[in-house]
């Protein structure tokens, strides 16, 4: 099978759980809750951007020729996820704190191969603790001040 059409599949049915299951929590509207700030609300979007991002990745597979699926491509970040979910969120570390690297370590991770092949490990480490930087405190000011969502 081809990697973009395994993989796009794999990311459709991950994205259609997680609004599959934002959709089935509680909305809490007889607390009144306004209807924005709904448990659920981020990751069932958050969803529907997975399961169209992951057509895309259908379609082009479609397009490609025959080759074989690149589990480490799938694997790694996804253990880069769940690292980041068990290991650091709520375990003293401020969520910022936590997202700077999880961010930094993601984006080192991916392009590791084709920057070392450029000697470009210099940048990519200077990139991707700014990014991580940014993205962290980004997400937290977002989660907090917008979505009012108390973070670890």
């Amino acid at each position: 099978m081809k990697s973009d059409t395994v993989q796009g599949a794999f990311w459709i049915a991950v994205g259609a759980a997680i609004f599959y299951a934002s959709w089935s929590m509680d909305r809490l509207v007889n607390l009144g809750v306004k209807p924005f700030s709904a448990p659920g609300l981020l990751p069932g979007i958050l969803g529907i951007f997975i399961v169209l991002l992951g057509v895309a990745m259908l379609v082009r597979g479609r397009k490609e020729l025959l080759e074989t699926v690149e589990w480490r491509r799938v694997l790694l970040p996804l253990g880069i996820c769940l690292g980041f979910a068990a290991g650091l969120v709520g375990h003293g570390l401020p969520f910022w704190l936590a997202a700077w690297v999880f961010v930094a370590v993601m984006i080192w991770t991916l392009q590791y191969r084709e920057r070392k092949a450029k000697g470009e490990l210099r940048r990519l480490g200077a990139v991707a603790v700014s990014v991580g930087l940014g993205a962290g405190l980004a997400i937290a000011l977002v989660f907090q001040e917008l979505f009012l969502i108390r973070l670890p």
